[in-house]
């Protein structure tokens, strides 16, 4: 029985961890079906695309993806009829509650270099706070001709910016006991302080008409070995 229980003890062990690594690698609801396709292809499943005329055969295993950021995955039974026999879904979401940029993400008040964002799903926002935070997700950028779009997936990995919490004699008794954060203006990540950046000699931001923080641009653009313009 001792031996027994080790061995299962083992194999849960191996379970979690890859659950975990998929968690990991998985960020946003790009990544998790790139990760989910891996998964699928692995276990012998075959890729199949909406556009095209499907030819599915008795005991085959298939799989299509939206937009890469939804993921179907079926087998047909060996038994199966479509006048006979039922079926079974199981579903689950690719996506889980974040901050995501906004369209025009570039803020700048009291010289700090911010980022506007837009909350996305029920999140308990003040986890968020005085956190380091990183950014993952899919870009979208012109081929070096410009006349094409082409997409890649980004996950830097590292910390670029953060929420910092007020501290406490600023707030008063009744924020303290809960608090309450203003989505709008309360929530809007800091990349970088203008005045060290001054003191420092790093470039300041020089173009006012750009959409986001121009550092940001290079750091994602660096990433992915494109240009930044």
């Amino acid at each position: 029985h001792l031996k027994m229980e080790k061995t299962l003890i083992n194999q849960s062990y191996e379970q979690v961890k890859a659950v975990m690594d998929y968690i990991d690698k998985s960020p946003s609801p790009w990544h998790a079906v790139a990760e989910g396709k891996k998964f699928l292809l692995d276990a012998g499943f075959k890729e199949i695309f909406e556009t095209d005329s499907w030819n599915l055969e008795a005991g085959g295993k298939y799989f299509f993806s939206r937009n890469n950021s939804t993921l179907i995955g079926f087998t047909v039974g060996k038994k199966f009829s479509a006048n006979e026999t039922g079926f079974k879904i199981v579903g689950a979401h690719t996506d889980s509650p974040c901050l995501r940029l906004a369209p025009i993400s570039k803020s700048e008040k009291f010289n700090y270099n911010q980022a506007c964002v837009q909350t996305y799903g029920g999140g308990l926002w003040y986890t968020w706070l005085d956190r380091d935070l990183t950014l993952a997700g899919r870009v979208i950028y012109k081929s070096e001709d410009g006349k094409t779009l082409k997409e890649e997936l980004v996950n830097l990995k590292k910390p670029v910016c953060s929420i910092p919490n007020l501290c406490i004699h600023l707030r008063d008794a009744a924020q303290r006991e809960k608090l309450e954060l203003n989505k709008e203006t309360e929530l809007r990540p800091i990349f970088s302080n203008q005045v060290y950046a001054a003191l420092t000699g790093e470039s300041t931001e020089d173009n006012k008409n750009q959409k986001h923080y121009s550092k940001l641009l290079e750091i994602l653009a660096k990433e992915l070995n494109i240009k930044s313009d």
